[in-house]
C-alpha cells in the first residue's frame, strides 16, 4: 500500500497467536529483502489484530532495528462522514472511555460538538461527533446520528485533527457536505449574537416523534412469520419487521415468535415489596422529570428501576407458564441458547430507529426448566451460573430505561404510558460459529419501471460487532450498484481484521448472494407500499458456520421530510482570494487582473435586511497597476469611490476605483450568495462557499488574445478563488517547448492541485503555484522567472491545450540588461501556446499591445 508519493508498502505477518518480537524481526527483514521496491521505498511493519499488542509493547526495540510500526490508516487520504448534517456549539474534548462520565457531571452537554479520540458504542444525544481515529460506519452510532441529523465525522488529515485539538473549548460550527464529504469546522467564538444563537436552537429544536401507541393483542406470544410493519403496536418495530425476512427469504432467516405487549404491561402491573406495582414505582422515580433533566439524578434513578426489573420483580407463575408454553411449542431447543432482542414501539420504523438504544440479552431454557436455581448453566457449562430466559427478558426489559433511550424519549416528547418493550425471540448465534457478522445500507430507487439499487456492505471478521464496535478494529467496506443485470462490487476500505489484500467473505460469491436477499427483501418492502417509489433498508447478517448466510435484521432508515428553507446565517471565515488560473477566462485577462483580495464579512442573517448593506467588514487588496503594486487596506468600504448594490436578489455587487485620467481602473466584485437553506443543506454559510466574479474596466485598451484572434479589450473578467496551498499531494508539472526554428525555449514548472476523487465527469487542472520558469534564446542569458505575478497559466478543457503567458519585468530579480534587450526586441509579454497538434506557438506582446508570432 503505497504512500501518496508511492515510496512506502507495508509488511504484515499473519497469525493467530501473537509472536516474538525477534521472529517478528527476522521475518521483516527476509520479506524486504525479497522486494524489489527501489532504495528509496520504505518498508513498515504494519501489524495484524493478534500482533498489535505486541508491535505497539515493542515499538522502540523494533525502531531501534530499523522496523518502523506503521498502520494502514497511514494511506488514508479521504475524509469520512458516517452521518450528514450540521451543528454550531462548543467542542468538548473527552476521551471515549470518559464520555458517559462527562455526560453526567457536566464537562458533556447536549449542545456540544464531542470531539473524542475514539467512538464507544453508545454515545449520548450531541450536537455533532468528530472523532479523531477512524470510526466504523453502519455502527449504531452511525445509524442513530443520521436519524437525529448529527454529524459524525473523521478528519484524514493529520494536521487538520491536529487542529481540532487546539479548539477545545471553543464554539464552532461543523457541517457535512450536501453530496460528497466536504467537511468543514469554523471557530465562530464570539460571532453570534444572542438574537443569532436563539435562531440556531431553534433550528436544531427536535419536533416531537411520530409514533403508533402500543396495543393489546389479547395474547402473550405470536408468531412472527406474518406479522407486518403496522404490527409494531402489537410486538414492536422490530419483531414486525423481522416478519418481512421469514416472508422473503425463509432459509436466510432464523424462525421467530414475539413477546408481546400484552406480557410486558401485566408484567409491570405486578406488586412488588413495598405494596406498589412496578408500574407505579417506575412512574414515582421518573415522572416528573422533563428535558433537559439532571443528568446526575436521573443516572441514579434509572439504575434504579433497571434494579428493580431486574432484582426485585419477578415473572408471577401464570406469567412464566404462558412463557414457557410459548418457547416450547415454538420448538426451541431447550439446551441451547435463545436470543431475546428488544422490540419497541419507538424504534426501527420510518420515523425513528433508535439504534443501540435498548439491549439484547441471551437465556438458556433448560436453566428454568430444572428444579434446581445452581450452576452451571444447561446451555455452556463455561458459565457457573444458571442463565435462564427469564433473567434474559427482564434484562431486555430493563434496558427500555438505559440513559440515552429514556433521554430521547424525553427529548421528543414520548409519552410513556403509550410504548414500552415487546421481544424477539430466536435461536443464539454462538460467537465461535461466528465466521462474519455486518450491517448494510441498501437505497432504493424506482424511476420508469426500473428498480436500481445501491450502498454498502460493512463487514467484520468473526464476532468482533461491526453494530457495537468495542475496538478500533477497522471494518470492511464494500460499495454496491445494481440495475437490472448489471451488479458492481467496490471495496473501498479494507479490514484491519484479515491480511492485507484479503477479504472478509469469499470474493465475490458471499457479497452478491446477500445483495440478492437483500434486494428480494426491497423488492417486497415496494410491494407492500407501493407509493414509495424510494427509500432506505437497514440489514444485520452473519455468516456462520460451516457456511450459512444469515439476515438477522430490516428496518426501515428515515428519510428526512422535506421543510421550507430558511434565511442563511453568515459567518465570519477570513479567505484571501485569488485569480483563478483555471479553464475559465481569456489568458491576458487572467495575467493583468493577477492580485489578491483578503476579505472577512459581517456575522447576519442574509435576509432582504442583510443584503441591504455589503456584508464585507474588512479586507486588503493587492493588485497590479502596470509595474507598480498597490494595496488598498481598511475593508472595501474605504476603499475610493466605494457603492453597493444587489442585483437579481442574489448577488451582492461591490464597487470601487483606483487611479485617474488614462491609469483609471473601476472594479467591481459580484458575490452570488447562497441567500437560503433547507435540510439538509446546513443554513450557515461563509464567504467560501460563494462564488466570486472580478471585473476591472479600464479607460485605455488592453492587448487580448481574444478566442478567435489578437485584440484590444477595455474589460477584464476573471473568476476569484481561494488561494491554495502546495502541499505534499500537490502534482508537479514540468514542461519544456520550443519554437518551430529552435531559436527560443521555454522550461516552466508549476503545480496542480490534489485531483478530486470518486466520480467525474471531467476535470481541468488548475495552476495552484509556479515554482519556476525559464525563457531561452530571448537574450544571450537565460531569462529566470520566479516570481508568481510575472507567470500565468490559462488550460484549455481537460488540459488539453494550455496557454502560458510570461512578464519578466514583473520579476524584481530579472536584470536591467535583460529587461532593456527585451523592450529593443519589442517583447513585452512572451505567449507560448501548447495545442493539439503538439508543436509550440510563441508569441509576443510589445508595449503597444501589438501582437506578432516568434517562428
Amino acid at each position: 500500500a503505497p504512500d501518496t508519493a508511492g515510496n512506502e508498502y507495508g509488511i504484515q505477518i499473519v497469525g493467530q497467536d501473537a509472536f516474538p518480537r525477534e521472529d517478528v524481526a527476522r521475518w521483516f527483514e527476509l520479506v524486504r529483502a525479497a522486494v524489489d521496491a527501489g532504495p528509496a521505498a520504505k518498508a513498515l511493519y504494519v501489524p495484524t489484530f493478534e500482533q498489535f499488542e505486541m508491535a505497539d509493547r515493542e515499538r522502540d526495540w523494533l525502531a531501534e532495528r530499523g522496523i518502523e510500526v506503521g498502520a494502514a490508516d497511514r494511506w488514508l487520504t479521504q475524509d469520512a462522514r458516517y452521518s450528514e448534517g450540521w451543528a454550531i456549539g462548543r467542542l468538548s474534548f473527552i476521551p471515549g472511555g470518559q464520555i458517559g462520565a462527562a455526560y453526567a457531571d457536566g464537562r458533556l452537554l447536549p449542545t456540544d460538538i464531542l470531539l473524542t479520540d475514539v467512538v464507544p458504542a453508545e454515545v449520548p444525544y450531541v450536537q455533532g461527533i468528530i472523532t479523531l481515529s477512524p470510526a466504523t460506519p453502519n455502527s449504531h452510532v452511525a445509524i442513530l446520528a443520521r436519524g437525529f441529523g448529527v454529524p459524525f465525522v473523521w478528519f484524514a488529515d493529520p494536521a487538520a485533527r491536529s487542529n481540532l485539538v487546539t479548539l477545545n473549548g471553543r464554539e464552532v460550527a461543523l457541517r457535512t457536505g450536501e453530496y460528497g464529504v466536504d467537511l468543514r469546522v469554523l471557530d465562530i467564538t464570539g460571532q453570534l449574537t444572542p438574537e443569532l444563537r436563539a435562531a440556531v436552537q431553534a433550528l436544531k429544536r427536535p419536533s416531537p416523534l411520530k409514533y403508533t401507541p402500543k396495543e393489546s393483542l389479547g395474547r402473550y406470544s405470536t408468531n412472527v412469520h406474518n406479522l407486518a410493519p403496522a404490527d409494531a403496536r402489537f410486538v414492536g418495530g422490530k419483531a414486525a419487521n423481522y416478519g418481512l425476512l421469514l416472508r422473503t427469504i425463509p432459509a436466510n432467516a432464523e424462525p421467530a415468535i414475539a413477546l408481546t405487549f400484552d406480557l410486558w404491561d401485566d408484567f409491570l402491573d405486578q406488586e412488588i415489596p413495598g405494596g406498589s406495582t412496578l408500574r407505579e414505582t417506575i412512574q414515582e422515580r421518573l415522572g416528573d422529570y422533563s428535558d433537559p433533566p439532571n443528568i446526575a439524578a436521573l443516572r441514579v434513578d434509572l439504575a434504579a428501576v433497571r434494579d428493580l426489573i431486574t432484582r426485585a420483580a419477578t415473572f408471577s407463575a401464570p406469567l412464566r407458564e404462558a412463557v414457557l408454553a410459548a418457547l416450547t411449542d415454538a420448538g426451541f431447543d431447550d439446551t441451547e441458547k435463545i436470543r431475546f432482542r428488544s422490540s419497541t414501539n419507538v424504534e426501527d420504523s420510518d420515523e425513528f430507529t433508535g439504534a443501540g438504544l435498548y439491549d439484547s440479552y441471551s437465556g438458556c431454557l433448560a436453566d428454568d426448566l430444572d428444579s434446581d436455581t445452581a450452576g452451571p448453566s444447561h446451555c455452556d457449562p463455561a458459565e457457573n451460573n444458571e442463565r435462564g430466559v427469564f433473567r434474559a427478558i427482564q434484562r431486555v426489559y430493563a434496558s427500555f430505561y438505559n440513559e440515552n433511550a429514556f433521554l430521547e424519549r424525553l427529548r421528543r416528547s414520548v409519552r410513556e404510558s403509550e410504548v414500552g418493550m415487546a421481544v424477539l425471540v430466536h435461536h443464539s448465534f454462538p460467537d465461535t460459529d461466528e465466521l462474519a457478522n455486518g450491517v448494510a445500507t441498501l437505497n432504493y430507487e424506482k424511476s420508469f419501471g426500473t428498480v436500481v439499487v445501491n450502498g454498502e456492505f460493512v463487514t467484520q471478521l468473526g464476532a468482533e460487532s461491526v453494530s457495537n464496535p468495542d475496538s478500533t478494529a477497522r471494518p470492511e467496506v464494500i460499495r454496491f450498484y445494481q440495475s437490472d443485470n448489471f451488479t458492481d462490487l467496490t471495496r473501498t476500505q479494507s479490514s484491519s481484521l484479515v491480511p492485507l489484500g484479503g477479504y472478509v467473505m469469499p470474493w465475490e460469491a458471499n457479497y452478491r448472494t446477500f445483495l440478492s436477499l437483500f434486494r428480494q427483501v426491497a423488492m417486497r418492502y415496494a410491494q407492500m407500499f407501493p407509493a414509495k417509489t424510494t427509500f432506505t433498508l437497514d440489514f444485520e447478517y452473519k455468516r456462520t458456520r460451516p457456511s450459512s448466510l444469515i439476515v438477522k435484521q430490516v428496518r426501515p432508515l428515515p428519510i428526512p421530510k422535506p421543510t421550507a428553507a430558511v434565511a442563511t446565517i453568515l459567518l465570519n471565515e477570513p479567505v484571501t482570494w485569488a485569480v483563478a488560473e483555471g479553464e475559465f477566462g481569456e489568458p491576458m485577462a487572467k495575467h493583468r487582473a493577477k492580485s489578491t483580495l483578503r476579505l472577512e464579512s459581517d456575522v447576519r442573517r442574509l435576509g432582504a435586511a442583510g443584503l441591504a448593506t455589503s456584508f464585507l467588514r474588512a479586507g486588503d487588496f493587492q493588485f497590479l497597476a502596470g509595474t507598480e503594486r498597490v494595496v488598498l487596506t481598511n475593508g472595501s468600504a474605504g476603499w475610493p469611490n466605494a457603492t453597493f448594490t444587489v442585483e437579481n436578489g442574489t448577488t451582492a455587487v461591490d464597487r470601487w476605483t483606483w487611479g485617474s485620467g488614462a491609469e483609471r481602473r473601476a472594479f467591481t466584485l459580484r458575490t452570488s450568495v447562497i441567500r437560503d437553506a433547507a435540510p439538509p443543506r446546513a443554513p450557515w454559510v461563509t464567504q467560501r462557499d460563494f462564488s466570486h466574479q472580478l471585473n476591472v474596466a479600464y479607460v485605455t485598451s488592453q492587448p487580448t488574445l481574444g478566442w478567435e484572434t489578437p485584440g484590444f479589450t477595455k474589460l477584464d473578467e476573471v473568476f476569484l478563488v481561494p488561494r491554495q496551498v502546495i502541499n505534499e499531494r500537490s502534482l508537479l508539472q514540468a514542461r519544456s517547448a520550443k519554437n518551430a526554428s529552435g531559436s527560443l525555449q521555454c522550461v516552466t514548472s508549476f503545480y496542480w492541485p490534489e485531483p478530486p476523487t470518486g466520480p467525474s465527469a471531467g476535470y481541468t487542472a488548475p495552476n495552484i503555484g509556479f515554482v519556476e520558469s525559464t525563457l531561452h534564446g530571448l537574450t544571450p542569458n537565460p531569462i529566470v522567472l520566479q516570481d508568481p505575478l510575472a507567470q500565468t497559466y490559462s488550460p484549455g478543457h481537460h488540459n488539453f491545450t494550455e496557454t502560458f503567458v510570461f512578464e519578466p519585468r514583473l520579476d524584481s530579480s530579472v536584470p536591467a540588461g535583460q529587461l532593456a534587450a527585451l523592450e529593443d526586441a519589442g517583447i513585452r509579454q512572451l505567449i507560448v501556446i501548447l495545442g493539439f497538434d503538439g508543436n509550440p506557438r510563441f508569441a509576443a506582446f510589445n508595449a503597444a499591445g501589438q501582437y506578432r508570432e516568434l517562428k
